[in-house]
């Protein structure tokens, strides 16, 4: 699902010069918003926002997170972002972000307490793992986390 034509046209792209390598993957492109309710993306198995969360405002999640788990309610929700600290690794102060259209990078305490208020809100049980290569000091370059429906709040 993407917002922009553009984007969604440029990733189609991106897939079929895969396919052209022998990669058979053909998604289908969805346009559509987080922040508006869609039938089309209630009551999944599994949602995925894969380096999503990082491009809206922060004062705009809640709404986002709310769609997610009131409205679509799936059984699994995956979100992966950007690991702040880790920006340490690539040589960016801590103002500078890893993209342009980051609106914030939040650190790995920031981002598990995000999802520790989201998984009990949800009634949700979560898994925060890594991704990338590990380093001691900052963790892994990505980090994910992934929800799991406990039973909670219902249509």
């Amino acid at each position: 699902v993407e917002p922009s034509a553009y984007a969604g046209v440029r990733a189609l792209d991106r897939f079929a010069a895969m396919e052209e390598k022998g990669m058979t993957v053909v998604p289908k492109l969805a346009t559509g918003s987080l922040f508006y309710r869609d039938e089309r993306w209630s009551r999944h198995d599994v949602m995925i926002l894969c380096e999503v969360i990082e491009h809206i405002n922060e004062a705009r999640l809640p709404m986002v997170m709310r769609t997610l788990l009131d409205d679509y309610q799936p059984q699994t929700l995956i979100l992966t972002t950007p690991n702040q600290e880790y920006n340490a690794i690539y040589e960016l102060d801590r103002q500078r972000m890893r993209h342009a259209d980051h609106r914030f990078e939040w650190t790995r305490a920031e981002f598990a307490e995000f999802c520790r208020v989201w998984s009990e809100y949800g009634g949700y049980s979560i898994t925060i793992e890594g991704i990338g290569e590990w380093s001691d000091t900052y963790g892994q370059p990505t980090q994910m986390a992934i929800f799991e429906r406990t039973g909670g709040k219902t249509k």
